[in-house]
């Protein structure tokens, strides 16, 4: 079922957040430093210095996205520029922290990496975040197939293999043969689910 990825070489994924980020970390705690800069303190200088393969921000506004992706492009860090599905920043912030705590754990299975998430920002015009089965399949369902660019599927641990199966079926269902789609389980993931929806603009 799953694939794995050749090699597991440790990743640095940041965080970059337009709020203050103590009213956005309600939740289960996860074994990654919960730390991310204000997007106002963000620059090229510390983008560069930072070492980083990935950059995942919220709430970025579009004079924001501007500035963060050519200081990204300048130095080869990835960045990925996450909302919540319908705005809601604590679903963006539930997403960002789980998705880098699998990409820096290298649990098994370890078939979800930092190029899945290049790829899928690399096709979308934006992508939105989910943290609950029902919320995801509902917006698929409800968005023009053309629409979806591709999926990025995490799964909690506590979800058993018959409905983890019974997701991903759910999902491919609704997305394009050409859609781009990986899942994957992340034990800590305090949600039944955290996904990325890559999504064109009509």
């Amino acid at each position: 079922m799953f694939e794995p990825m050749a090699e597991l070489e440790p990743v640095q994924v940041g965080l970059a957040f337009a709020d203050s980020i103590e009213s956005h970390r309600s939740g289960a705690i996860l074994p990654v430093q919960l730390s991310a800069t204000p997007l106002a303190q963000l620059s090229a200088t510390s983008i560069a210095a930072s070492g980083l393969d990935l950059l995942l921000v919220g709430g970025a506004s579009s004079q924001q996205i501007e500035t963060i992706t050519e200081a990204c492009d300048s130095c080869g860090c990835i960045v990925a520029f996450i909302d919540g599905h319908g705005g809601d920043k604590q679903v963006a912030w539930n997403a960002m922290v789980n998705i880098k705590a699998k990409l820096e754990a290298h649990e098994m299975p370890a078939n979800l990496g930092v190029t899945d998430v290049r790829e899928l920002a690399s096709l979308a015009d934006a992508l939105l975040a989910f943290d609950s089965e029902q919320s995801l399949l509902e917006f698929l369902h409800a968005t023009a197939t053309e629409r979806h660019c591709g999926v990025i599927y995490l799964a909690s641990g506590s979800v058993g293999l018959a409905r983890y199966s019974e997701m991903n079926q759910a999902i491919a269902a609704v997305l394009s043969p050409s859609a781009y789609f990986v899942s994957s389980v992340y034990s800590a993931n305090s949600h039944d689910c955290i996904a990325l929806v890559g999504i064109r603009q009509p």
